[in-house]
């Protein structure tokens, strides 16, 4: 892993084009699957050419899995009309098995010609740039799959980082105030998208019953779901993802203004403990501001519209940003640093 990429322009106009959001291609391959990522509770695998992928548990990790299923199937099955201007995505959750499945492990020009590279997730850090851009070349291990995205690197490639602050704060808003999840540890990424020329069903859907239903029953519990799939056209698009250590709240109005205090305090938990991937506020490069900015009146706009019809919770929000506000400020104070992290270094 790494957070530097190359100065060739070569390599840029390359990251560039892999990186626009109207790329587009298409393949018709029939191989098995392959491993494309992993995180810290599971291992992912897709077919290429479909639009699905696999997420397999660690060792020990099952309970972390069953987590993210019910986390990531709240937020998918509660937001599927939300709109936001870029179509930020949020993937499916189609099914969640027990059975357990042992996967096959099967400079420059090296990461060029590897086939983990044909896979690309790239972490989107709108609240990082490097400190040394231009100090040292891509490590040996260099790899696209986990490839760390920093705001000097987005502003050099000409990316819609103005977009991106958008789409964060929608889909964080969601988060908060339509799912009633504080979003820790989750994470935005650069990936494909592959437009639905499949038949599915969600799992609720198949099973007839509702997510709150889905939480109640005892882990691990089986569910069966029919997937048709067919070939793909990929585009790259803005995706959220893991949802392991998400803290799930009760979806009850009464409960968030009984807590409100430690509902708050939660919520900027997760925001500064997270990896960079939302502005900061109070910065000192203007672009930095006004990203902050942004941020700030995109994530407020979408928890009206979220709220609109519960007058005691619309104050929330914005007490929300003025304590992320109130917490850099002190964090700044005892020479800190921007965006410091208490518990993850």
């Amino acid at each position: 892993m790494t957070s530097s990429v190359s100065e060739s322009p070569g390599e840029i106009t390359t990251v560039s084009r892999l990186f626009s959001l109207r790329s587009v291609a298409s393949t018709g391959l029939e191989v098995s699957y392959q491993k494309i990522g992993f995180g810290q509770c599971g291992l992912v695998f897709t077919k290429p050419g479909s639009a699905h992928v696999v997420k397999i548990a660690r060792p020990y990790f099952s309970d972390a899995l069953w987590d993210d299923f019910l986390s990531h199937l709240r937020l998918s099955r509660l937001c599927p009309s939300t709109a936001t201007p870029m179509n930020l995505s949020v993937s499916r959750a189609f099914t969640y098995t027990s059975i357990r499945i042992t996967p096959h492990e099967p400079l420059r020009e090296s990461a060029k010609a590897s086939p983990l590279n044909n896979d690309c997730l790239a972490r989107v850090y709108l609240g990082r740039r490097r400190q040394n851009p231009h100090a040292a070349p891509p490590t040996p291990n260099f790899s696209l799959r986990n490839f760390n995205f920093c705001l000097d690197q987005m502003l050099e490639l000409g990316l819609p980082v103005r977009e991106y602050a958008r789409e964060i704060a929608s889909c964080l808003a969601i988060l908060h105030w339509h799912a009633r999840m504080d979003g820790y540890d989750i994470e935005f990424v650069l990936g494909s998208d592959a437009e639905p020329s499949y038949i599915t069903t969600h799992v609720t859907e198949s099973l007839g019953i509702d997510v709150e239903d889905l939480e109640e029953l005892p882990k691990h519990t089986d569910s069966e779901v029919s997937l048709r799939l067919g070939l793909q056209r990929r585009a790259v698009r803005l995706w959220v993802v893991d949802f392991n250590l998400c803290n799930r709240f009760p979806m009850k109005n009464a409960f968030i203004l009984e807590h409100e205090k430690e509902f708050i305090s939660q919520l900027v938990l997760a925001f500064f403990e997270n990896d960079p991937y939302y502005p900061l506020p109070l910065m000192e490069l203007d672009v930095d501001r006004e990203l902050w900015s942004i941020f700030r009146q995109e994530y407020e706009k979408m928890a009206a519209e979220i709220l609109s019809e519960s007058e005691t919770l619309k104050p929330l929000p914005r007490k929300f940003l003025d304590a992320c506000v109130e917490r850099e400020q002190r964090k700044l104070e005892e020479g800190l640093g921007h965006g410091h992290r208490d518990f993850q270094g």
